[in-house]
């Protein structure tokens, strides 16, 4: 299965999958999969609000 890089976390049939370089991983450890949410919140910029930013930024 080709697991797309994202910011999301991707499952299929309720199997966790991450992206490791160019390998697809199954995740079965709560410790990882919550190291993954973590580490996945802060990959692309446009889900992250910058309040003093104006259009002229």
């Amino acid at each position: 299965m080709h697991i797309p890089p994202s910011a999301e976390v991707h499952s299929y049939k309720k199997v966790i999958y991450d992206r490791v370089d160019d390998a697809d991983v199954k995740v079965t450890a709560t410790s990882q999969i919550a190291a993954m949410y973590i580490r996945k919140q802060n990959i692309f910029t446009e889900k992250k609000i910058y309040p003093f930013a104006t259009m002229e930024d």
